[in-house]
C-alpha cells in the first residue's frame, strides 16, 4: 500500500483519508469511481455514527459498484429498513438512539428475510463475538482491511443470490 494521501502513482491524491488511514487511495474520492459504468450491483445500509468510517466504506463500496445509503443512527437505519429493500447491512454496535445490537434483534424479529446479510461492525470484538456467536450473526472487527470489507460484502450478496 502507497502512503496515506498519494495515489498509487506517487502523486497526492485528492480526497485521501488522514495519515495512518489503511485504505488505498484509489478507492477514495479522486479515484476509482465505478467498476466500468456497470449499475449499482448490491444494495446496501451502511449504519454508523463515525463521518470519517461511513465516507470511507462509502467510497470503497461505490468504487466497487454498488449502491450504498447511510445512516448515522439506529433509529435512522431502522426506518430505512422498514422502508426500503437493502441487499446487505453494515451496522456498527455502538450507534445513537437505537444500538446495533437491539437493531439486529429488530430485524431477526421483524424482517427475517435480511438477517443473515446483516453485517455487525465493531471494534469490541469479544461481546460482539459471543453475541454473533449465539445468534448467528455476520461480524466484521474493526478496524478492517479493505479486502475484508469487499469480500464480507460479496459473501453476503452471495448468499442472497443463493436463497432466491
Amino acid at each position: 500500500m502507497k502512503a496515506p494521501g498519494f495515489s498509487e502513482a506517487g502523486a497526492p491524491a485528492t480526497g485521501c483519508a488522514p495519515p495512518g488511514c489503511p485504505v488505498p487511495c484509489r478507492y477514495l474520492k479522486g479515484g476509482v469511481h465505478s467498476r466500468r459504468g456497470e449499475p449499482a450491483r448490491v444494495r446496501i445500509l451502511v449504519a454508523d455514527d463515525s463521518d470519517t468510517l461511513s465516507a470511507l466504506v462509502n467510497d470503497i463500496l461505490t468504487a466497487e459498484g454498488h449502491q450504498v445509503d447511510i445512516a448515522r443512527t439506529g433509529t435512522e437505519a431502522w426506518e430505512l429498513l422498514r422502508s426500503s429493500a437493502y441487499d446487505v447491512i453494515l451496522c456498527d454496535v455502538v450507534l445513537p438512539g437505537i444500538d446495533g445490537l437491539r437493531l439486529y434483534q429488530l430485524v431477526a424479529e421483524q424482517r427475517s428475510d435480511v438477517v443473515s446479510r446483516f453485517v455487525l461492525m465493531s471494534g469490541r470484538t469479544e461481546h460482539v463475538r459471543r453475541f454473533a456467536q449465539a445468534t448467528g450473526a455476520v461480524f466484521l472487527a474493526k478496524p478492517f482491511q479493505v479486502d475484508e470489507l469487499v469480500a464480507c460484502v460479496d459473501r453476503c450478496d452471495q448468499l442472497h443470490r443463493n436463497s432466491v
